[in-house]
């Protein structure tokens, strides 16, 4: 069983930053807004993969289609991949209604297309726990402030909140903010986060942005170390 993990964090909070600390040969990047990574070296660490590059390690599509063959393929063949990251997790569901919405009619099938967005984003990341164990996925996802002041994941209406709780769907969720000049993860919720993380994993309620500490302090925990 593969280890999903959510990333919630406003933008400029850290999210993507945090993918320098990976080793790029063992990771593979599905670029959904096809934008440039913040961090030095990203061009040449992370290459769009294609017929004539098959080896790549970054596919730029907001397709699922695309994006659940690659990673079906990266489970069956690409064994020395062992982080797949999936940013900006949200515009997945952005995109999809930007793209449809407009050519909808109303009532039945507004609802319709609604649970299709819904359903497609349940499936892709319910799918992530299902590959090789010593896979680690990782949904850098936008965050939002609820009318009660709740920091939640971002969506699109309440239909997909209601349909779908993401951070109810995996064990880890880690929090990005940035004070200051530094970026961090909270590991816990303190009551304003929404974080969590099992009983011990983490010593301290905020860490580095570094997603390869996440990894390691993770794999220490499961092995009992």
């Amino acid at each position: 069983m593969s280890t999903p993990i959510i990333v919630l964090g406003a933008s400029g909070s850290g999210k993507s930053t945090a993918i320098r600390t990976l080793n790029p040969k063992e990771t593979f990047l599905i670029n959904v807004c096809r934008k440039e990574l913040p961090f030095r070296g990203a061009r040449t660490n992370y290459v769009e993969i294609s017929k004539t590059n098959p080896t790549g390690n970054c596919l730029s599509s907001d397709d699922y289609v695309t994006i659940n063959k690659t990673i079906t393929h990266i489970d069956t063949v690409r064994k020395e991949i062992k982080n797949i990251i999936i940013d900006d997790s949200q515009y997945l569901i952005v995109n999809e209604f930007m793209k449809k919405h407009s050519t909808q009619g109303k009532g039945n099938d507004v609802f319709n297309l609604y649970n299709t967005i819904a359903d497609n984003f349940w499936k892709l990341l319910w799918d992530s726990k299902l590959l090789r164990d010593d896979i680690f996925v990782f949904f850098l996802h936008h965050s939002e402030i609820t009318e009660a002041g709740n920091i939640k994941a971002k969506t699109i209406g309440k239909m997909l909140d209601e349909k779908i709780d993401l951070p109810g769907m995996v064990t880890i969720v880690l929090y990005a903010k940035r004070e200051g000049d530094k970026n961090f993860f909270f590991t816990q919720n303190d009551g304003t986060s929404p974080a969590k993380t099992p009983d011990g994993m983490f010593t301290e309620k905020t860490i580095d942005n570094d997603l390869q500490l996440v990894i390691n302090t993770i794999n220490k925990y499961y092995k009992g170390e």
